[in-house]
């Protein structure tokens, strides 16, 4: 199942397209271990995940708003805060904030500096809503999930490809050429990231399974 970000077009400005090849392997990578795509799908791992992802999303929107306070740039239409998403899901699952509060963060969140490393760590995230309408179709069919516990996959919704395309002109308009090897080396980093988060969601459901 392709979860690789591009435009609903099929066409690429040319720092997307760098950013894309540059990262292909990696997307690869986190597609072959996504623990959504699972044929043994329980919401037992669906609730794990999230709060995984939980954990991953509020270290790198620290960054990024940060980052947006110290530049005064910010994508247009693009919701950083996207872990009030996922506290929505897991309250709706039974959670109670306390268990929230308690989620550990990640650490190891490369620093957002510059504009290319805001671009490269924003292209993985804002790339994710593009696969999040693919996994909200998976949820829906595999677990039969109400809507309260997809806010997160659910995303921008009808607005997802036209946010996407948005925030492409954007970034193109941030990054010249120079800058397309830094903001693909941003990318890289945070690909890597959410391959062992999502590796570490593969492994324990081979356990319960």
């Amino acid at each position: 199942m392709n979860l690789n970000p591009s435009r609903h077009d099929g066409t690429e400005t040319s720092l997307f397209a760098a950013l894309k090849a540059g990262t292909a392997d990696l997307h690869r990578q986190v597609e072959e271990v996504f623990p959504l795509l699972h044929r043994g799908l329980t919401v037992a791992a669906y609730h794990q995940h999230l709060r995984r992802v939980l954990g991953l999303h509020q270290s790198v929107e620290e960054r990024l708003i940060a980052f947006q306070a110290q530049s005064g740039l910010c994508f247009p239409h693009v919701e950083t805060r996207k872990s009030q998403w996922l506290i929505s899901d897991l309250l709706a699952l039974g959670d109670t904030i306390e268990v929230i509060d308690d989620i550990a963060p990640l650490t190891r969140i490369p620093p957002i500096n510059t504009r290319e490393q805001y671009v490269g760590t924003s292209y993985v995230i804002e790339g994710s809503m593009l696969g999040g309408q693919v996994i909200h179709r998976v949820l829906r069919a595999k677990l039969e999930l109400p809507d309260s516990q997809m806010r997160f996959y659910t995303g921008y919704q009808d607005d997802t490809f036209t946010n996407w395309k948005s925030f492409q002109v954007a970034g193109e308009a941030w990054i010249s050429p120079a800058g397309y090897a830094a903001a693909t080396a941003q990318a890289r980093e945070i690909f890597q990231i959410v391959l062992e988060c999502f590796s570490c969601d593969d492994a324990r459901q081979g356990e319960s399974t």
